[in-house]
């Protein structure tokens, strides 16, 4: 049994807990042995993807009594995670006997969780010198180590963890590599996106990046693997070009087992810019197959990329969709491709479907629209879509239940019982909906009124374009009541 040093912790150096006031150490010595073994067998099989806190419950346990402390030191699982949230000096000594003593021969579960810092800083509040000693010590046990997980890099940070990882994908690399290995940077300066060293970082470690090397204005924001094929990306273009896409495209086929993307745009874009007029080429459909994509997310990308992107990608039915802009007026795009196998298995399955209108201040002032669209009894949204006024004619062919939350914001006096809604725009969202049979609309107690008027204007309108219009209807004044008010009577 290694020698456990005065210096960790101090708590060790305390007397151990009076076994008269604590019951539990009263129990048979076999029977605290088979407690303990069952709180390592809890600990067997981590998730790789999320670090372990409990280090100190480990040292308050080892001031209980001779046979706790003993048992503990003896078995080296028990210290297999390193969680580093601070480096400082008089860290390094402990981490040393932790990793070279504590844990002998047992697989390490590493994660430094760096504070995220402001835009534009260079260095976190952990110096790099420090970084590096700890990586020192951490270096000849690099072979035991099955998960390596690593938040809020800087780019000096990045550097200096990057040269442990190089070539980490690469099937026919010698050099030591974890099962899981994850790096995220912090948001960098636009300058540092533009000399193209975040992402030249990146691919030394993430040798399928290599396409994306010219990309000088790439950055990742994260990159994770998984027994040497990359699982995980997110990338921040300055412009998502045509250039842009093919490289990106390229990196892509060689991600095979990629199971989030998450892609965004940086620049502040001319709206009346098409992206893909110059060298597109021919859009090939499904061309860039993730056989294993669980999450797609898109922000603030140009709606022709958008619709290049959903377009040439080929994921499962069961993945999850989000686009995103935060300030464009969608109104006008459509974005939403038609010829996507893909993309049209991932609208049929959704059978329920939420939507959130939030009208800003007075009409034109602002009107952002949120799509969340649900499968089948699912908790967690298939697809998520959210603009500034975007009406896009979306057909979601299966959805039966559609619940609208109309909210207003920052409304000036006088402008309490406006209009939400034009009728066009009803009409619109009740025609994505072919087999509607329930709505319900949650209303501004101010609005309900009105907005009653509105939809039976609309449904009752001898003109509708609505074929199928909902059987039922619940109007729900919010700020006022949760009952629903009296229905409409049931349409044909």
């Amino acid at each position: 049994m290694p020698k456990f040093p005065t210096n960790f912790p101090v708590a060790l150096q305390r007397a151990p807990y009076d076994t008269t006031a604590t019951p539990f150490l009263r129990l048979p010595q076999d029977v605290l042995r088979m407690f303990l073994q069952t709180l390592v067998a809890v600990h067997v099989h981590p998730d790789p993807y999320v670090p372990w806190e409990g280090h100190n419950d480990l040292v308050n346990m080892m001031r209980t009594c001779k046979a706790m402390r003993t048992f503990m030191l003896e078995t080296p699982v028990l210290w297999r995670y390193i969680t580093v949230k601070n480096i400082t000096p008089e860290f390094i000594p402990r981490i040393q006997t932790q990793i070279s003593e504590l844990t002998r021969d047992a697989k390490l579960f590493v994660a430094l969780q760096f504070r995220k810092q402001n835009l534009g800083e260079e260095e976190s509040h952990i110096p790099v010198h420090l970084l590096k000693k700890f990586l020192d010590i951490l270096s000849p046990h690099l072979h035991r180590v099955q998960s390596f997980l690593a938040v809020g890099l800087t780019a000096g940070q990045l550097a200096a963890v990057a040269p442990l990882f190089e070539g980490a994908d690469d099937v026919e690399a010698t050099s030591p590599c974890p099962e899981t290995l994850l790096l995220g940077s912090v948001e960098e300066s636009e300058s540092f996106m533009r000399n193209g060293e975040n992402i030249r970082i990146y691919s030394r470690v993430f040798s399928s990046l290599g396409a994306l090397i010219e990309r000088v204005d790439t950055r990742c924001l994260l990159a994770a693997s998984y027994q040497r094929s990359l699982t995980q990306l997110s990338f921040t273009f300055l412009e998502l070009n045509a250039d842009a896409l093919g490289k990106l495209y390229e990196a892509l086929r060689e991600c095979p087992n990629l199971e989030q993307l998450r892609l965004q745009e940086y620049d502040q874009w001319d709206q009346e810019i098409n992206p893909l007029a110059d060298n597109r080429g021919d859009l090939s459909i499904g061309s860039v197959e993730l056989p294993r994509l669980s999450q797609l997310t898109l922000i603030d990308i140009r709606p022709l990329s958008v619709t290049h992107i959903l377009a040439t990608i080929a994921y499962p039915e069961t993945a999850t969709l989000n686009v995103w802009w935060d300030d464009f007026d969608l109104d006008g795009y459509h974005w939403m491709p038609t010829t996507s196998p893909s993309l049209q298995k991932r609208l049929n399955n959704v059978s329920r479907m939420e939507l959130d209108i939030v009208r800003i201040g007075a009409i034109g002032d602002g009107l952002m629209v949120e799509w969340t669209g649900y499968t089948k009894d699912a908790v967690e949204p298939s697809v998520n879509f959210r603009s500034i006024r975007d009406f896009t004619l979306i057909n979601f062919p299966n959805v039966t239940t559609l619940t609208i939350n109309l909210t207003v914001k920052n409304t000036r006096a006088g402008n309490l019982n406006m209009q939400i809604l034009e009728e066009e725009d009803w009409e619109t969202v009740l025609e994505s909906f072919p087999k509607l049979s329930g709505l319900t609309i949650l209303i501004p107690a101010e609005n309900h009124v009105e907005i009653v008027k509105e939809i039976n204007g609309v449904l009752g309108d001898s003109e509708s374009v609505i074929p199928h219009p909902p059987s039922t209807i619940h109007f729900i004044p919010l700020n006022v009541s949760r009952e629903p008010s009296p229905m409409l009577e049931d349409s044909d």
